[in-house]
């Protein structure tokens, strides 16, 4: 996943995407964010995520919300990604905007 701000020479690799990993992802996107207020996040189709990751990038659009500043994904995500969105109840979740924001499409209700 590269997380891209508004200066597109400003690319932030972030290597996985689980518990192990998620305090430096963290770190990762607040600097990121610190630096631009625009950040458009590129999920790799087949990532391997739990749901760490997926509290952390709702969080981090939330924050995003509340700051003034954007946070997007490049594009839909894929298979794996939504595996855990499901389970954790996000994917038909158009009140928060939780699914369009993951799947780029509207929800029926």
């Amino acid at each position: 996943m590269y997380a891209t701000a508004s200066d597109p020479d400003q690319n932030s690799e972030i290597p996985k995407f689980t518990i192990r990993e998620i305090s430096e992802i963290h770190q990762q996107l607040l600097q990121a964010f610190a630096g631009a207020n625009r950040l458009c996040l590129d999920i790799d189709d087949d990532a391997q995520v739990d749901l760490s990751f997926v509290q952390l990038i709702e969080s981090a659009r939330r924050y995003a919300e509340e700051n003034g500043k954007t946070l997007l994904i490049a594009r839909p995500v894929g298979a794996n990604v939504r595996t855990i969105l499901e389970r954790c109840g996000l994917a038909n979740d158009d009140v928060r905007g939780s699914a369009r924001f993951w799947f780029h499409e509207e929800v029926a209700a």
